[in-house]
């Protein structure tokens, strides 16, 4: 409720204008592509996708797997993913 209260407040202090940000043309792409629905195989491929990744996460931080193993394009690529 304490929300809400701050929320008609900032409303009431700005005039009882409304700040509205409009996403750009990419930002609109972006989130269409983020919120929409997944076929049956491309579901199946996150799940495989996201274990593979964890397959490889737990190896690396357990000390199974030395990063330096893996090869130079794979490294640049997590470097890549990691900043």
């Amino acid at each position: 409720m304490k929300s809400l209260e701050k929320e008609i407040s900032r409303v009431v202090d700005n005039d009882y204008k409304l700040e509205v940000i409009v996403p750009t043309q990419a930002e609109l792409e972006r989130i269409r592509r983020l919120h929409r629905e997944l076929t049956e195989g491309e579901r199946t491929k996150v799940k495989k996708a996201e274990r593979h990744a964890s397959e490889l996460l737990e190896l690396l931080t357990s000390g199974e797997l030395d990063f330096e193993r893996l090869s130079p394009e794979m490294q640049k690529a997590l470097r890549s993913i990691t900043k």
